[in-house]
């Protein structure tokens, strides 16, 4: 193994690392300000403002935050209705074009969400706590965007393989 590829390997570990830990912080986050909010309602009749817009935020954050993990090792939602009747190649060919379909999805949502970032920067005035509302909602382009990328890398992996000629 090269240097580079131990450095990059390195550098994913780490950035896998980052995204199981923030996903753990914002679940915990999030059932602790949700219970709080609970019990404040509950045994004071009143409620912080501010608990509800953040709890959307966290629950946005933790879902695409999820997302990016189960794509990380091809753990996303899939059918291997074929498995079972085809061999090796043909479900290396069926991976590629389902990534391919999955990377162009995802990359057109990425699109999108940089988009309706891009009008809530230009044009909006809501805000949580004084923070302007694109800040939160950043998440979407750059987890769409980890999600296109890492299919796209799925595409590479499955035409080396099947290009090698070596078994799943």
């Amino acid at each position: 193994m090269s240097k580079l590829q131990g450095r990059l390997d390195k550098l994913r570990q780490w950035v896998w690392r980052l995204e199981d830990v923030l996903i753990l912080l914002l679940l915990l986050g999030m059932i602790g300000l949700a219970c709080l909010q609970i019990f404040i309602r509950n045994a004071f009749d009143a409620g912080l403002l501010w608990a509800d817009p953040v709890l959307r935020v966290l629950m946005l954050w933790s879902a695409l935050l999820g997302a990016m993990a189960a794509s990380r090792h091809d753990k996303h939602m899939s059918i291997h209705i074929f498995a079972n009747w085809l061999g090796p190649r043909p479900l290396h060919i069926i991976k590629i074009f389902t990534a391919l379909f999955a990377a162009l999805i995802c990359g057109i949502a990425a699109f999108y969400a940089g988009w309706f970032v891009m009008d809530e920067y230009q044009y909006s005035t809501a805000d949580i706590a004084g923070i302007r509302g694109w800040w939160f909602e950043l998440i979407m382009p750059l987890a769409f965007s980890s999600m296109a990328l890492r299919f796209a890398l799925q595409i590479l992996r499955e035409i080396r393989t099947l290009l090698k000629g070596s078994p799943p």
